[in-house]
């Protein structure tokens, strides 16, 4: 067996595995956790409970009905249903799933392609024909914002690329602009629910002043602290290191009408971020529940109350 071609996984998915599955009408195991670690390797031991979950023998067994499914499919829409109806698979996976078995018809759910082309990963949310037409928009974006002449999959990968480039050449740029101990021209953040405990932090009169109230009511715990240079210096290294100037303007979880919202505005020197969420944060881990809280997002809400002197904040 030649192991070097798994080094270049792409390329063995889009020849070896893409051949294999035509030809069979079906994939095994390996190969089919192969697409799997390819985009999200996090998320594989959630796919393995989940096929398992449906009650086949193996992995193989299960494998092998999911994707003789998608080979009976009569197009395209029916074989994205297959996925994401019948067998719960997110439109990340899905789709990546999809793109390496019809390279020409599926372009990959990727939130860098997206950022790229303005809008979001398109997901389910009660309705499969809603999904299909913003999966359909989502293409399009694709096709249009790439250049012409390039097959579906060199257009992800272009603009894949592009956002790769765009990302590291901001973060060369902050990397020597370090903000040292520099107080922001402008700073708030919240975070509660309509009927739960709230806590907002704003910056004003250089001054931090922080509120906790539960609801809507205006009474509440109130504090202004003043952070040094050493505690900012730190909060922006922070900040840096979880990529907050480059979060997206809104998250959202369309399954939850309350929960938990949140804002933050921050503006220092050339650097500003305005994002905000409901029920869903920033840098989500491929499979994870997306009203959990991510990494990124709770170490952010730890640098707050390091800048609050462990007040609580979210």
């Amino acid at each position: 067996m030649d192991y070097g071609a798994f080094y270049h996984l792409e390329e063995y998915l889009f020849s070896e595995v893409h051949t294999r599955f035509h030809r069979d009408r079906r994939l095994g195991a390996f190969d089919f956790f192969c697409i799997v670690v390819w985009k999200a390797n996090r998320a594989k031991s959630k796919v393995a409970k989940k096929l398992l979950s449906r009650g086949h023998a193996s992995l193989d067994a299960a494998v092998a009905e999911l994707t003789g499914r998608i080979a009976a499919a009569p197009d395209a829409k029916a074989r994205l249903r297959v996925l994401v109806v019948d067998w719960g698979f997110r439109m990340p996976v899905a789709t990546a799933i999809l793109a390496v078995l019809y390279p020409d018809a599926f372009t990959i759910c990727d939130a860098r392609v997206a950022q790229v082309v303005g809008t979001r990963v398109p997901e389910m949310y009660g309705n499969f024909d809603t999904l299909w037409q913003r999966y359909q928009e989502f293409q399009a974006r694709v096709e249009r914002s790439a250049p012409e002449g390039l097959s579906l999959r060199d257009k992800d990968r272009y603009l894949w690329g592009k956002s790769f480039r765009d990302g590291l050449v901001t973060d060369l740029r902050a990397w020597q602009a370090p903000l040292d101990g520099t107080a922001p021209d402008a700073f708030s953040a919240r975070i509660g629910g309509f009927t739960g405990p709230n806590w907002e932090v704003v910056w004003r009169g250089g001054v931090l002043r922080y509120r906790r109230h539960w609801g809507n009511l205006d009474d509440g715990e109130v504090h202004e602290v003043c952070p040094t240079p050493e505690a900012w210096r730190r909060f922006w290294q922070g900040c840096d290191e979880i990529g907050v100037w480059r979060w997206d303007a809104r998250y959202d979880n369309l399954l939850v009408l309350d929960g938990i919202q949140w804002e933050l505005e921050m503006r220092v020197g050339a650097r500003a971020v305005r994002s905000s969420g409901s029920n869903a944060y920033p840098h989500p881990v491929p499979g994870a529940d997306p009203m959990e809280r991510t990494p990124a997002f709770r170490r952010f809400l730890a640098l707050v109350r390091e800048l609050l002197d462990g007040l609580e904040f979210g």
